[in-house]
């Protein structure tokens, strides 16, 4: 009697030790399905695209410095994962500081980017109000915790441009022009003419805008006048104004952003490289690397593929060119005599 007692204890008993063992080989089977759910989830939150804003106070158009600010953007996309909005023609302090209040609101990006120095001071003003947020400007300066500019120094380019300019004029006289919001940085181009040619004289010109094309053919014409024969253009948009016009008027130039010889083959002497897009792949790079973006100035120099000088124009012998390359050589191994 007492053995019919037990039986039915030790069929429960049984029972909760297969269901147990059960449940407990369905957990160890599901786990790996659960722990791999987490990770995609946490691997989507990893690859959540970064949303960038950038803000130019140019056109969209050839040549003109704010195409440079679209090539960036494509830049950004093309080699990370983000999601950038372009802002053009943002003029007045007023304007940019008040755009940027719109697009945090409206965008809310992880890092907002100034196409131009012009935009150190506006995010300046607005970058403490918004810590959880990077402001970087090309060129420029920073001026908080949170500020960073990346600052391009094609100085040994310029240095050397002097070289090919000094060669090829045969009055003596070369002409420099520069838009008016560049004329506080440093002018290689001034130190490699002393270098090269210290009998040379160098007329300088300020042109208002970066795209003022009339402007700087205007300038043109009174240099042109006082005997210059070769000009440096450090120009965007108004460039191909000045090429235009040194072809028509049998003077040489010297391009400037990117390689302008196509413009007028036998006018062009060379030209000074810069390759912006680059620069927002430096942002970028730094912005996804371990320490994040610091503040302070950043200078891009040669080894970062920054800047260059194109090939020399068909004006030049075979000499010339080897002489060139011996000085080119030294600005490739930092030894030109460029310090400020």
């Amino acid at each position: 009697m007492e053995e019919k007692k037990r039986q039915p204890r030790i069929i429960l008993i049984v029972s909760i030790i297969v269901a147990a063992g059960l449940m407990a080989t369905l957990l160890q089977r599901a786990y790996p399905l659960l722990t791999e759910t987490v990770s995609e989830n946490a691997a989507q939150e990893e690859n959540h695209p970064t949303r960038v804003s950038v803000l130019t106070s140019d056109v969209i158009a050839d040549q003109s410095w704010g195409s440079l600010a679209y090539k960036g953007k494509l830049q950004i996309e093309e080699s990370f994962n983000a999601t950038v909005t372009l802002h053009t023609e943002i003029s007045g302090e007023i304007d940019k500081i008040n755009k940027v209040h719109e697009i945090i609101d409206e965008e809310e990006p992880e890092l907002v980017i100034g196409h131009g120095k012009e935009f150190s001071d506006p995010f300046g003003y607005v970058a403490e109000r918004y810590q959880d947020k990077h402001f970087v400007t090309i060129q420029g300066h920073a001026s908080g915790e949170n500020t960073a500019a990346y600052t391009l120094d094609e100085g040994p380019a310029e240095f050397l441009a002097a070289y090919a300019a000094v060669q090829k004029s045969e009055t003596g006289r070369i002409g420099f022009l520069e838009p008016e919001v560049e004329q506080e940085r440093e002018r290689y181009f001034a130190k490699g003419i002393d270098h090269y040619g210290p009998e040379v004289e160098l007329f300088t010109e300020f042109i208002p805008g970066r795209n003022n094309g009339e402007a700087a053919v205007s300038k043109l014409d009174e240099l042109t006048a006082k005997g210059v024969d070769v000009i440096y253009s450090k120009g965007n948009a108004y460039n191909q104004h000045v090429i235009e016009y040194a072809a028509e008027h049998d003077v040489y130039v010297i391009g400037y952003i990117e390689d302008q010889a196509y413009m007028a083959e036998n006018s062009v002497l060379t030209s000074v490289v810069k390759r912006i897009p680059l620069a927002y792949n430096r942002i970028m790079e730094d912005h996804y690397s371990s320490e994040g973006i610091q503040s302070g100035t950043h200078t891009l120099t040669f080894e970062d593929d920054i800047y260059d000088l194109a090939e020399l124009g068909p004006m030049f012998s075979a000499d010339e060119r080897e002489q060139f390359q011996k000085e080119y050589q030294h600005m490739h191994d930092g030894e030109l005599p460029v310090k400020p």
